[in-house]
């Protein structure tokens, strides 16, 4: 993703706080947004209460507001319902008037006459610790856009969306239109990419002899991680048929090539189909090891009864004690 922007100063004991930069490629947005939106508060305090209020606090210790509807929403703490943050930015080039337009609406649509009667239409003047400031918050709303290109690493893409918008909040909306369009036609999460990484790397993974264990084993290694893909990412049956197939074909024996193609031929295995073909390659790998387990218990007792053979050899059979002395007295 790139390198780090400090805007926030922390005491040298403690780890700096940085908010996250961009490469501003799209298949990166959403990533980077989330990263974003968690590291929120990082930004200038004026920055950050801006982006949650739309709204500036003066040298005068006053609230800056855009308009009168912008002061009512505030003091009915409908701005604070309302969650604005960066993915969510306040709408400061509307000045608050569909939000106020839409709420009331909402209200009176719930039968909420208490509340429709403290946010009347049109909206009263504002409040002494209020004062209408558009000019304050274009100044806020143009420092949140410049913060946001100095997070951008690629000079291209930083040039890209300067040229788009003087505002802010229109560029965090720009963002989000970007990062929705990405992850719709082909960004995945960094879990889903790491998933297809390791099947990846088990589709790499050969037998190294005539073995059901190990040819289970990689199986198992494959499916595990298939099923965790989503539909679009997963090896289909057919994908997966060749895979199996190829695992025995990649042993260089052409017994067991034979011995799976008759299998399949006589039992009519559809091509395609998974469970057909496991039980194909489980069958010719069994029968195989079973025929090589019976040769070499019928070596071994070749071997045996050689030895047994040998030991009855009367040439080498030693003459019990007496025979010689009993062979002269007979001469």
């Amino acid at each position: 993703m790139g390198s780090r922007k400090t805007f926030k100063q922390t005491p040298a004991s403690e780890t700096p706080q940085e908010l996250p930069s961009w490469n501003g490629t799209q298949i990166d947005a959403p990533h980077w947004l989330r990263d974003l939106q968690a590291k929120g508060h990082l930004f200038d305090p004026d920055v950050a209460y801006f982006l949650h209020t739309g709204s500036v606090v003066t040298s005068a210790a006053k609230t800056a507001v855009t308009g009168k509807e912008h002061s009512a929403l505030l003091q009915q703490g409908v701005i604070k319902q309302q969650n604005f943050d960066v993915r969510n930015p306040p709408p400061v080039d509307t000045g608050f008037e569909r939000l106020h337009i839409d709420h009331r609406a909402a209200l009176l649509r719930d039968g909420e006459t208490a509340k429709l009667a403290a946010l009347p239409s049109p909206p009263p003047d504002v409040p002494d610790h209020h004062v209408v400031a558009p000019d304050r918050i274009m100044q806020l709303d143009m420092k949140l856009r410049n913060n946001l290109l100095s997070l951008i690493t690629a000079r291209g893409r930083q040039r890209h969306y300067q040229e788009l918008t003087m505002s802010g909040c229109a560029l965090l909306l720009q963002f989000a239109v970007d990062a929705k369009s990405a992850t719709s036609a082909y960004v995945q999460s960094p879990h889903i990419r790491r998933l297809k990484a390791q099947l990846e790397e088990v589709k790499k993974l050969r037998m190294t002899q005539i073995s059901l264990t190990e040819f289970n084993e990689i199986r198992d290694s494959l499916e595990e991680l298939n099923d965790q893909l989503d539909a679009v990412d997963r090896m289909t049956n057919t994908q997966l048929c060749d895979h199996y197939i190829n695992l025995i074909y990649q042993l260089n024996s052409y017994a067991v090539r034979i011995s799976l193609e008759t299998n399949m031929t006589i039992n009519k295995v559809p091509y395609g189909d998974v469970e057909q073909t496991l039980i194909a390659i489980t069958q010719v790998l069994t029968a195989l090891l079973i025929s090589d387990e019976c040769i070499a218990m019928e070596a071994e007792g070749d071997s045996a009864g050689r030895a047994l053979q040998a030991s009855r050899d009367p040439r080498k059979t030693p003459k019990p004690p007496g025979a010689q002395g009993l062979s002269l007295i007979h001469i």
